[in-house]
C-alpha cells in the first residue's frame, strides 16, 4: 500500500529533504539506492517506521 506523507510546520515529525545533483541518466539508480539504504538503515534502528521517499527527478536534480 503506497501512502504519502504532508509535511507541515509543527507536527511531531522531522523531515529530511536532500537535494543531489545528478546526471539524469543516473537518477533512478540514485533514488533506488537512497530507497534501499534508507529502508535498509531504518530496518536496524527501529521496529516500525513510516517511510515516504518522494521521487522527484527534474533535470540534473534529483529530491
Amino acid at each position: 500500500m503506497d501512502t504519502t506523507a504532508t509535511i507541515t510546520a509543527h507536527a511531531q515529525v522531522t523531515t529530511l529533504i536532500n537535494v543531489f545533483t545528478v546526471k539524469p541518466e543516473n537518477q533512478r539508480a540514485l533514488v533506488d539506492l537512497l530507497v534501499k539504504t534508507t529502508d535498509a538503515v531504518m530496518r536496524q534502528l527501529l521496529a516500525r517506521v513510516k517511510r515516504d521517499l518522494p521521487q522527484q527527478l527534474a533535470g540534473e536534480h534529483a529530491m
